[in-house]
């Protein structure tokens, strides 16, 4: 037992020296990795491999300070021409009121899952049809909008506008909160929290540990019994355990790191580098048709906890038969690149995290903001679930589409300005 607390000491320590009890995503990431990290320490046999972890752990956190700014202030002189301001949010007002009828539609196509078979329908989104929109706008859409919303606050604006935006938000969040809990994920609560703060770390918000704790008290307590109340609803799962807690504590750090442990401990053969090639090509036989087949390990919650049979991580396909599953990212730069380089990526993300922080604070325009934060989001989800091209690919698509939204709104605007402006001087 000594030994595991000195383990979690030991990540605990290489957290607080890089981070310095700042929250941001840096925390975020460490907050939802924790738990991954403890199952490793029980589950891993060998302290050669939990040293490996930690080491990686260790690579990007110390490349993550190195790389951050720390006392980079917001600019709020080189934004977009203030008479855009205005323009810029009635272009993410009409993109939201898009997205939020594509999320309503895809839960009147495909179901809501918390009614239902939780367990299964939850992962079923493609039931909606429309070439994926509908389950994207859900998936994708409604964080994207919310970036899109607070980088609209950052700009200069009117008093009148920020009251009014403000307000937006709220509604907005409200909604968010309401889906994602519907959505039957037990965590999807907690996420959007993690998303708001997220979002205020990169545009430049302050905030310590203990004032953090105080100020979202009741946030925090709110967002644990929605939680509670979603995971009640899993009684078969509950049932295979004495009771709800027994439960959620198995599922919190024996099942996240299961995966995990897989990876690092398999004496069988993984085809190194292969999976990162293949998550390129599966995307693209998404496009493309050519033959082949492509043994991915793609973005998802691994049908191990849903308690599905067939389970082999080496050959986890995206098929009907198939729930994928989701590693850290220390294990998936293993997977993908052995040890040695495996170690450099999780360097190279940390590095690559702070470059994008310090982008989002210096001189830029709305969209480029909004672009930059989806980024930081990514890099976030990233290290959480792996899977890195499945992310780009799919959060690129559907910023680029909300993005020409926004432009069209935008010259559709200006030109009807410049037409009326026509007219009253006539």
């Amino acid at each position: 037992m000594f030994e595991i607390y000195s383990w979690i000491f030991a990540f605990l320590l290489v957290y607080f020296v890089s981070n310095a009890s700042r929250i941001n995503t840096a925390s975020v990431i460490f907050i939802k990795l924790l738990p991954c990290f403890i199952g490793l320490i029980i589950g891993l046999q060998e302290s050669a491999t939990k040293f490996y972890v930690l080491l990686c752990f260790a690579a990007y956190s110390f490349s993550y300070v190195l790389a951050k700014k720390r006392h980079l202030v917001l600019s709020v002189g080189n934004y977009d021409k203030p008479y855009l301001n205005h323009v810029n949010l009635i272009s993410v007002l009409f993109a939201c009121f898009l997205i939020v009828s594509l999320t309503l539609y895809h839960f009147y196509a495909a179901g809501i899952p918390i009614f239902g078979d939780v367990i299964r329908d939850r992962f079923d989104v493609m039931k909606s049809g429309l070439f994926g929109l509908p389950s994207r706008s859900y998936l994708i859409g409604l964080p994207l909008i919310y970036i899109m919303l607070i980088a609209v606050k950052h700009q200069p604006l009117a008093v009148r506008q920020l009251k009014k935006i403000n307000i937006y938000i709220l509604v907005f969040l409200v909604f968010l909160v309401i889906v994602r809990a519907l959505g039957g994920f037990k965590g999807a609560v907690l996420e959007v929290f993690f998303l708001t703060i997220i979002v205020s770390s990169a545009l430049g918000k302050d905030m310590r540990v203990y004032n953090f704790i105080k100020n979202n008290f009741f946030k925090l307590s709110a967002i644990i019994g929605i939680i509670l109340i979603v995971s009640s609803q899993y009684t078969d799962s509950i049932n295979k355990y004495s009771g709800l807690l027994d439960y959620l504590f198995v599922r919190i750090f024996y099942m996240t790191s299961e995966p995990d442990v897989f990876i690092l401990t398999s004496d069988q053969n993984l085809s190194f580098g292969n999976y990162f090639i293949n998550d390129i090509l599966f995307q693209l036989k998404k496009w493309f048709n050519f033959s082949g087949q492509n043994e991915i390990i793609a973005d998802s919650t691994t049908h191990v906890f849903a308690g599905m049979s067939g389970y082999k991580i080496e050959n986890v396909v995206n098929s009907g038969n198939h729930v994928p599953v989701t590693i850290s990212f220390i294990s998936m730069g293993f997977v993908n690149f052995g040890y040695l380089f495996g170690f450099l990526s999780c360097a190279l993300t940390g590095l690559f995290l702070g470059y994008l922080e310090n982008k989002v604070l210096s001189p830029a325009s709305f969209l480029k903001k909004v672009f930059y934060i989806l980024n930081i989001y990514i890099i976030y989800t990233y290290t959480i679930k792996g899977n890195l091209i499945y992310m780009i690919v799919n959060w690129y698509i559907i910023f680029a589409a909300i993005a020409i939204c926004c432009l069209l709104v935008r010259f559709f605007l200006r030109n009807l300005a410049t037409k009326m402006k026509v007219v009253t001087l006539v």
